[in-house]
């Protein structure tokens, strides 16, 4: 390989490695501006969420346990962090899939995660509430 060539193959190396910083650093300032976003909607929905998480989840440790229902925890794990017995945390899962389909299978070992972010939530009951025709009501209940 001649040494011009050699030279030219490092400034490329060089040129590239400098446009994925730059773009590496343009992604974490896109995923921080995503974050405050996410951050300034959850204060502008937080009332209307408030009431309809209180419609499926009775306390701070059934709506603690849906947050920590990602299909990686168990009903062990996630009991002892909310304070209740893992027997517990199995009822409010068959509970919340059965009556509400807000969860769902994810491990070979029996976990479920949820399958909603508690925004997501808030918004599809916004939607029923808006809706008042029975047939439309009856198709698309989730609470």
């Amino acid at each position: 390989m001649a040494k011009g060539s050699s030279n030219r193959a490092g400034s490329d190396v060089k040129a590239m490695s400098r446009e994925l910083r730059r773009m590496s650093e343009r992604l974490e300032a896109l995923q921080a501006s995503a974050d405050r976003i996410e951050e300034v909607v959850a204060v502008l929905v937080q009332p209307e969420l408030l009431t309809t998480l209180r419609s499926v989840f009775k306390d701070a440790r059934q709506l603690r346990a849906y947050q920590l229902s990602d299909g990686q925890n168990s009903t062990r794990t996630i009991g002892k962090l909310v304070g209740v017995d893992q027997k517990t945390v199995s009822r409010w899962w068959r509970a919340w899939k059965k009556d509400f389909q807000i969860m769902e299978k994810a491990g070979s070992r029996g976990q479920f995660r949820g399958r909603y972010a508690l925004a997501d939530l808030a918004s599809m009951q916004a939607e029923l509430a808006a809706v008042r025709d029975g047939t439309l009501v009856e198709q698309a209940q989730l609470f």
